[in-house]
């Protein structure tokens, strides 16, 4: 039980810190808007590329990396989060969102996404083993320190987000000299073949991560458009699905799916009980909002769908990474660009709003679970994610049409 003590612990801290935030900020500003976007297109490359190709290859059993593969990618990794990172502050900047006053959290969030890819490498590796915990425990030191440096009562609402950037980079930095000097993840590399097997197969992790994750980025980044605080709404409820996807999937299935799993039955029975307790607790605060907050019923719905949505796609893409070919359910590749093309309408005809831009973002973890389920013959669960997907469907319909 050490990896999801650890994810709790590390997701209550971050909770905290997102309080304190959303305190100072009296509920969202520019500031916290220019912070959590540039911190979640930060992440972008590690979820793509780490996450996404490298994991994959090194538990499934038809492809695999080679060693020297694996530590290019993991040098490579990093500088791309920077270049990833100054192509958001570009777009803020285009849209009129950068000041002066926000150059510091600019070049402190472009090196904390640095310091956080290295960091993911190491724990996503050490995870092939099936050893969680390392990644499980992957921010509680840097939001730990966070939360200390928000205790300060400082002048204004922008130095209180760079005081936090730099203990998170202080606190990343601390990590990652633990993780090398106690060489997490470089047992994992090590076991590794020489050589690469099936090439082609890492084309297709890339392309299938690249729209689902990429897809992601480019919902975000059109929340910029939105009014001030809109975008820390949604970092608010992307980082509520993250925190239950890392607390019950992420700190959990890879001791039961890793390199040397011989059989999915665990995993598919921890899918179908991990869906059944989502869909208990999500649609308890549907009611809980429905009594405090009337008006945001809608939103609330489509929050509670996306926590089920998001725990099934990232239970069921562990089991495929595992037991599946690269190239399964690659019709993925074809649906999700159709819910980002439908967004971008929205925006060019005025009809954008914080509802559908959620339900357009949980239509990419739903029809993803649906599509890889369905490739996994699990009847039950892909029921449970087209359903997710219908509804979620509906709701950025009649999001956009009362718009």
């Amino acid at each position: 039980m050490r990896s999801p003590a650890l994810s709790i612990a590390s997701q209550a801290v971050g909770a905290l810190q997102l309080a304190m935030i959303l305190w100072g900020s009296e509920g969202g500003s520019n500031a916290t808007d220019t912070y959590f976007y540039l911190f979640s297109l930060g992440l972008l490359p590690s979820q793509i590329l780490t996450v996404g190709v490298m994991y994959p290859l090194m538990i499934n059993r038809q492809a695999s990396i080679g060693r020297k593969a694996a530590r290019r990618l993991a040098s490579f990794v990093p500088v791309l989060a920077v270049l990833v990172t100054a192509t958001g502050v570009v777009w803020l900047t285009t849209t009129g969102r950068v000041t002066v006053d926000l150059v510091p959290l600019l070049a402190l969030s472009a090196f904390n996404s640095a310091l956080q890819s290295m960091i993911w490498s190491r724990g996503v590796a050490a995870e092939s083993t099936g050893e969680p915990h390392w990644f499980a425990a992957v921010a509680l030191p840097a939001n730990s320190l966070a939360v200390i440096a928000l205790l300060v009562p400082w002048r204004n609402e922008n130095l209180a987000l760079t005081a936090m950037l730099a203990a998170l980079v202080v606190g990343n930095a601390g990590y990652l000299g633990f993780m090398v000097r106690q060489r997490i993840g470089s047992n994992a590399v090590s076991r590794l073949p020489e050589q690469s097997m099936g090439s082609q197969a890492a084309w297709w992790y890339m392309a299938r991560a690249g729209t689902g994750y990429g897809g992601l980025a480019v919902l975000s980044s059109l929340a910029v458009i939105l009014p001030p605080g809109a975008l820390t709404v949604l970092a608010v409820v992307t980082k509520l699905v993250g925190a239950v996807t890392s607390t019950f999937v992420n700190a959990v299935l890879p001791a039961l799916v890793h390199a040397d799993t011989d059989s999915p039955f665990e995993a598919r029975r921890f899918m179908r009980l991990t869906g059944v307790v989502l869909l208990i607790l999500g649609f308890s605060g549907v009611i809980a909002t429905t009594f405090l907050l009337g008006n945001q019923t809608l939103l609330s719905v489509t929050v509670a769908t996306w926590l089920f949505a998001a725990a099934t796609a990232a239970a069921a893409q562990r089991v495929a990474f595992r037991f599946l070919s690269a190239n399964s359910s690659i019709v993925t590749l074809v649906v999700l660009p159709i819910v980002i093309l439908a967004s971008v309408a929205t925006v060019a005809e005025g009809e954008l709003n914080l509802t559908n831009l959620v339900a357009a973002q949980a239509l990419v973890d739903a029809a993803t679970a649906a599509f890889l389920l369905a490739a996994l013959r699990d009847k039950a669960m892909t029921i449970g994610a087209r359903t997710a997907t219908a509804m979620l469907v509906a709701i950025w319909i009649a999001s956009t049409v009362s718009t």
